[in-house]
């Protein structure tokens, strides 16, 4: 976990205006597992009252220091801590489709998508198939502008032409991340960008291209902050 890999130093408050200098490390022990080293060290004595006194203050700040370790290993148990979104592992079920791909100089907008989708709606309904999920949009850019392709998941195969292309996508379990994304663009963008993330730590790689679920109608609901999103990600 990139996020958390980094050496720290603490300080042990003791009682009264005592300190203890502590050391916190984090190893990488596999690619989704860490080793925590946390030490504390004090002054020794030849005293033994202060040596009694030191050791009930240690026997102190051990507990403290478990009662963090603990809570930290919970926090950091919880994906959404670390990469800001809650990130799980799903089996794609939707996978007959029906698809339209088009150019654009500018990035398309959501009239533009929109369009796409509507004409790919009319085309199955045309041929007798019933859409079973909401459709599904990718935008990547390249040199010329931007290349869109809609989706929607059908019922039965529709028949090839010039601007409808029937794909099957095979059942694979447990080989896709899957992210509910609350907003517009940018925190969609956002949220693709902690995916990316997870998957480097988790030596993910992908071999088909990232989809955006629309659960939202961004033509009926021009609030940003309403739209519901699901982010699909193949992986291997």
């Amino acid at each position: 976990l990139s996020k958390v890999m980094y050496n720290a130093y603490d300080v042990i408050q003791a009682e009264g205006s005592d300190s203890i200098n502590s050391q916190m490390v984090l190893l990488r022990v596999n690619s989704d597992s860490l080793l925590l080293q946390w030490e504390a060290t004090s002054k020794t004595t030849s005293n033994p009252f202060l040596r009694i006194s030191n050791y009930l203050k240690a026997k102190k700040i051990k507990r403290n220091m478990q009662e963090l370790l603990n809570t930290f290993n919970s926090y950091v148990q919880d994906v959404s801590n670390i990469y800001g979104f809650k990130i799980s592992i799903v089996t794609l079920k939707d996978t007959m489709l029906i698809t339209r791909k088009f150019t654009s100089v500018s990035k398309p907008t959501t009239s533009d998508i929109y369009s796409a989708i509507n004409a790919l709606s009319r085309y199955a309904i045309a041929g007798g198939a019933k859409s079973t999920n909401y459709p599904m949009l990718n935008v990547r850019k390249s040199d010329s502008g931007y290349v869109c392709i809609v989706a929607i998941p059908v019922d039965k195969r529709l028949e090839e032409t010039k601007t409808f292309i029937p794909k099957r996508m095979p059942i694979i379990k447990d080989n896709t991340l899957y992210v509910e994304v609350k907003g517009g663009e940018n925190t969609v963008q956002r949220a693709f960008e902690e995916i990316a993330i997870y998957m480097q730590d988790h030596h993910y790689g992908s071999p088909a291209l990232p989809f955006e679920s629309l659960v939202t109608d961004r033509n009926l609901e021009t609030d940003t902050t309403k739209w519901i999103t699901h982010l699909y990600v193949p992986i291997m």
